[in-house]
């Protein structure tokens, strides 16, 4: 059974390169074409050139018709022939004639067919010629994803990932083949959150876990901040009582002078009001003004 594609331009792209190795048959000479070969079971590569393309001209004759309606006559009479009298016989037909096409205009068909064939496929709505592609995708697409939960995200980086795809394609051919398709490759090539509530919900998380981080972040800071400044004011009073204690009169000039700052300027962070002050002139707290000994 032929591989199940649900992209038109997969299709497409696997076509053009299954066909490029029979594009060798143009390069053969006519006596060559005619010779029929005992492991081709008799065939020869005239009657090739003209099996493949019967059954591509009737796709062509489909797609003409699928162009611009929603079924195609031609499809549905060959089915009916397939049926009746059957593939071998609609072959052997074909078979007979391409013996009776001159082979110029079998060689001219074979060379064009293909790409005309092609080009009205890009044009054709794909769900008129892809097999099931509503039915099939969601179908397909939860069971991947129901495997794929079974996993942990990190076995798909390892050689294992092989073994993985080997199941997810076991699994998938059991729900293709109610369908009549056959699964022959499993790739991932990338991995999307779902939309919705689901995709909200997992960013939500992952902001909150965030947030969490930089909180905790931030504590480390300011718990760090707050035992460096309490070494730092440690050590400064430290520094402070060696000097004060070697010479007392400094101390009480430097304590006025911190106090004088305070009162009259404030900490140079906020403009201070304007101050006035009623004292003796013999006031303690104005001596410094007046100068030591007086």
């Amino acid at each position: 059974m032929a591989p199940m594609c649900l992209d038109a331009m997969e299709f497409l792209e696997e076509e053009r390169e299954a066909w490029r190795p029979y594009e060798a048959l143009l390069e053969l000479t006519d006596e060559q074409l005619d010779r029929p070969l005992e492991a081709a079971h008799g065939w020869s590569g005239r009657d090739l050139m003209a099996h493949m393309l019967g059954w591509l001209e009737t796709a062509l004759a489909s797609a003409k018709e699928l162009a611009v309606r929603e079924d195609s006559p031609t499809l549905q009479r060959r089915e009916r022939e397939m049926a009746d009298p059957g593939v071998d016989a609609i072959n052997e037909r074909l078979r007979a004639r391409g013996r009776e096409r001159p082979l110029p205009e079998l060689r001219d068909a074979f060379r064009t067919v293909p790409g005309e064939l092609r080009g009205y496929l890009t044009v054709v709505p794909e769900s008129r010629w892809i097999k099931n592609p509503a039915q099939l995708k969601p179908i397909l697409g939860s069971e991947v994803r129901n495997e794929l939960g079974r996993i942990e995200f990190a076995s798909l980086l390892t050689p294992e990932r092989q073994g993985i795809m080997d199941s997810v394609k076991s699994s998938l051919n059991r729900i293709a083949s109610q369908y009549g398709v056959q699964i022959m490759d499993v790739r991932i090539k990338r991995t999307d959150l779902p939309d919705g509530a689901p995709l909200t919900s997992a960013f939500d998380r992952m902001r909150t876990a965030r947030e969490q981080e930089a909180r905790s972040i931030r504590a480390q800071g300011a718990k760090q901040a707050q035992i460096i400044r309490a070494e730092a004011d440690a050590e400064a009073a430290r520094t402070y009582a060696a000097s004060f204690g070697k010479d007392p009169d400094f101390y009480d000039f430097y304590r006025a002078m911190q106090s004088y700052q305070q009162t009259f300027i404030g900490d140079g962070q906020e403009k201070v009001a304007q101050t006035n002050i009623i004292l003796s002139p013999q006031n303690d707290y104005l001596k410094e003004f007046s100068g030591r000994g007086k």
